[in-house]
């Protein structure tokens, strides 16, 4: 008898922990899909060329999240705090300065990015939340400037990677639930899950910052009790580590607003995204915004001729979003 082998790939050891997960949507691909579907069978090059146009800004938004992701670990790698250290302390502060790696899973016009947020890779779990922040304000920005809408969530929960570079559990479940029921325009929710995740680690109760739900606290149980190992082992060095936590997640905090709707979004045009984009090399943030800008608006009065009262105010609220925003850019 032939022996069943199954076609999955599965995780050699199964892992379950605390993950930042994040789902992002792009916009109008079911409608240009339809339209690749509509070229004759006898001409496959046409359909092969333009369902790889459809593809590409699935692919540009990857790599513009890799691409910033990275540069901004490498720009932290060098900064002052790190020279103004010596002995241990500049040991542990490097240690504490490699975050996971960012891992993607795509399904049709969605991509999944998360991070493993406990302390078996040996790291600042933090570091790893704020540069998915700024990565994906990145991304969002850039391909509104090329044409492209996008809409999703991002939350902090408990999970498991099943498959090889697959993640399951209830983050994902509820990044898919601030997407598809909750943003309804374009625009990034940030979930229950993530908010108490900083409020736990900058240690506040400021009402302007709360929706922390009951145990939310747990959430940060896995690196605070790496931190009492680190204040056994290093006491010098521990109100230099706990310094840390605070300060990125304060950089985290300055990256997310309350919506009109009082939601928690991701602050992705904000003025604190603004100066951080500007350090990045050959990065022309003020065409970036104009470019956003404009893209918003022409969608905004398309779906006024069209006469579509789904969209056309949620693109009002798009568009009074971003010249909210537009101070802070230079245009």
């Amino acid at each position: 008898m032939t022996e069943r082998r199954d076609i999955f790939e599965y995780e050699d050891e199964l892992k379950q922990g605390f993950y930042l997960v994040g789902l992002v949507d792009i916009l109008g691909q079911k409608e240009k899909l339809a339209e690749v579907d509509k070229i004759s069978v006898d001409n496959p090059e046409e359909f092969t060329k333009q369902l790889i146009e459809v593809w590409r800004p699935i692919q540009r938004l990857r790599a513009v999240f890799h691409e910033t992701y990275t540069s901004f670990l490498d720009h932290r790698k060098q900064d002052a705090l790190k020279e103004s250290l010596t002995g241990p302390e500049k040991d542990i502060y490097e240690y504490f300065q490699s975050p996971p790696e960012i891992k993607f899973q795509g399904f049709s016009d969605t991509v999944v990015f998360y991070v493993d947020l406990s302390n078996d890779n040996k790291c600042l779990p933090i570091t790893a939340v704020l540069l998915s922040l700024i990565a994906c304000s990145a991304a969002i920005s850039t391909l509104m400037a090329m044409g492209h809408s996008l809409r999703g969530g991002i939350d902090v929960g408990r999970a498991a990677k099943l498959y090889k570079n697959e993640i399951y559990g209830p983050p994902l479940v509820c990044a898919h639930h601030l997407e598809s029921k909750k943003a309804k325009w374009p625009r990034i929710l940030i979930g229950a899950g993530l908010i108490g995740y900083l409020r736990a680690a900058l240690n506040t109760n400021d009402s302007d910052f709360s929706a922390l739900e009951p145990g939310q606290e747990k959430l940060v149980a896995n690196y605070l009790s790496f931190g009492s190992q680190l204040k056994r082992e290093h006491p010098d060095a521990f109100p230099k580590y706990v310094n840390l936590i605070r300060n990125d997640a304060e950089l985290c905090r300055r990256l997310i607003a309350r919506d009109v709707d009082q939601d928690f979004m991701l602050d992705y045009l904000g003025e604190f995204i603004s100066t951080l984009l500007s350090k990045l090399p050959k990065h022309d943030s003020g065409k970036l915004f104009q470019m956003a800008s404009s893209f918003a608006a022409s969608e905004r009065e398309r779906f006024h001729k069209l006469g579509d009262d789904k969209l056309y105010p949620r693109y009002i609220k798009l568009c009074d979003y971003i010249e909210s925003r537009s101070s802070f850019w230079k245009t």
